[in-house]
């Protein structure tokens, strides 16, 4: 549909990407129409995984949509030249992608060319979706077609798409579990000789397994996968919300949270049972007991040496005592989300709070998905974690994949309160921070709680939190 070319603004003094229809297009209007429309689309939609849109110019016979310059590469680049991904590094990806989408369809917006050419990995790390040239408003008249034209990508077309059926946002999870079915597998499930025969493959047939082509792939990824593609539009996830949040616990449907951890087997004693059906050995034979000789009397060494053990003692716990000695791990009695300007009041993804503190990094607790990640609408969201009583806190660890999140840290000794104010003022703060883990300093603190204050976002709108410790 068209070139796009790097330039600069010389007014805001940057450089950006300008995507320019080409000439023998302009003067199609279907063509102009569809080529507006992905700039209307797009630029209703502000998210850190969303290609900025800036500007529009329309001229004699010239169209251009003036955005974001990505400097980076493509997710089809990326799968070219070292497919199969690694399950943690797809599964990222894809959560991306599925973040981009919740902000697209709750606009109203359905992208419906979710394709790994349309996923750009920028060199700061960011995943963003671009190219919403085909876009379609949810509600109301198709804004990319003026007829029944099939339109995106064969490869990554959901079956609803093939067959002229009014699409949603479930096309779109049909589309992203196709991409994460390739980044796993190394190919798309679906293959032909042409586009139109691997369009209509998948309106008769389930794609293969993920697992028969990547043994070792995770079976609650695999579930995700599998659900992604269903044919029924009802049978997969119901929204990207739902997607990233079995993402994000590494949960399948109907499936515990995550994959069960067999049990830690003692380790063996030092003796050994015969092996089955062989003769038992005989015990070896007592040398004889030498005559009984008068013993010695060992008193005052006895003595000596059990005052040194407990001056030792005291020693050590004398050091353990003081400033120098190591952290010891707090108990963490369980955590809560923290909302008391949400909407409602306090509802921030209550349910997964206890994600925080399990002790398994593979899980986590997510905050909403802001569009603004400096500017909420609000203050902020937290999380509060309680300890099993009140305790002496030094550090306190947020083990967490976001990056460039901002936070205060905020402790009690009585009971949490329900609003800031009642916290009184934060123990310590801090910006910029990024994974694997942030680390706080609270300085010996005395506290039977304390607040995770989020002020700012990660770049992707949201703050997931994998794993929370403190010690004393």
């Amino acid at each position: 549909m068209a070139r796009v070319w790097e330039a600069d603004d010389e007014v805001l003094t940057r450089s950006v990407a300008v995507k320019l229809l080409h000439p023998h297009l302009a003067a199609d209007e279907a063509f102009v129409a569809r080529f507006r429309a992905e700039a209307i689309a797009a630029a209703r939609l502000t998210h850190p995984s969303i290609v900025s849109i800036y500007d529009t110019w329309s001229g004699e016979d010239t169209e251009a949509i003036v955005m974001e310059l990505v400097a980076g590469t493509t997710l089809r680049h990326l799968i070219e030249l070292r497919a199969p991904l690694p399950v943690d590094e797809a599964v990222v990806i894809a959560d991306h992608v599925a973040s981009a989408l919740e902000a697209t369809h709750a606009a109203g917006i359905v992208h419906r060319d979710i394709k790994p050419a349309n996923v750009l990995l920028s060199t700061d790390g960011r995943v963003l979706v671009t190219d919403f040239g085909i876009a379609k408003a949810a509600e109301g008249a198709d804004l990319t077609s003026t007829d029944q034209r099939m339109l995106g990508t064969a490869k990554y077309l959901a079956p609803e798409q093939v067959d002229g059926h009014p699409v949603d946002g479930r096309s779109d999870l049909y589309s992203l579990g196709i991409v994460l079915y390739e980044m796993v597998c190394g190919r798309p499930p679906f293959r032909a000789d042409t586009d139109a025969a691997t369009a209509l493959a998948r309106l008769h047939r389930d794609p293969e397994p993920p697992s028969q082509l990547r043994p070792d792939l995770p079976p609650w990824l695999e579930q995700i996968i599998v659900d992604c593609l269903q044919r029924d539009p009802d049978r997969r996830p119901a929204s990207a919300t739902e997607l990233r949040r079995r993402l994000a616990r590494r949960e399948a449907a109907g499936a515990p949270a995550v994959d069960p951890v067999p049990a830690v087997q003692p380790p063996p004693r030092a003796t050994a049972a015969p092996a089955p059906h062989a003769p038992p050995t005989p015990p070896p034979a007592q040398p004889a007991r030498p005559p009984r000789q008068r013993r010695r009397r060992h008193w005052p060494i006895i003595a000596l040496i059990g005052v040194a053990v407990v001056v030792a003692a005291v020693l050590v716990a004398g050091i353990g005592l003081g400033s120098g000695g190591k952290d010891e791990p707090i108990s963490i009695a369980g955590a809560t989300a923290f909302d008391p300007l949400g909407k409602p009041p306090g509802e921030e993804h209550n349910a997964d709070a206890p994600l925080a503190v399990d002790g398994d990094r593979a899980t986590a607790w997510t905050t909403e998905t802001y569009r603004d990640p400096a500017q909420l609408g609000k203050p902020g969201v937290g999380l509060v974690v309680r300890f099993d009583h009140e305790v002496s806190v030094r550090t306190l660890q947020v083990v967490s994949t976001s990056v460039n999140w901002s936070a205060s840290i905020y402790a009690t000794t009585g009971e949490p309160g329900s609003d800031l104010a009642s916290w009184g003022d934060p123990v310590t703060q801090a910006s910029g921070l990024g994974p694997p883990a942030a680390s706080f300093s609270l300085g010996g603190t005395r506290a039977s709680a304390v607040l995770i204050w989020i002020t700012r976002t990660g770049d992707d709108g949201l703050v997931q939190v994998a794993e929370v410790q403190a010690t004393g």
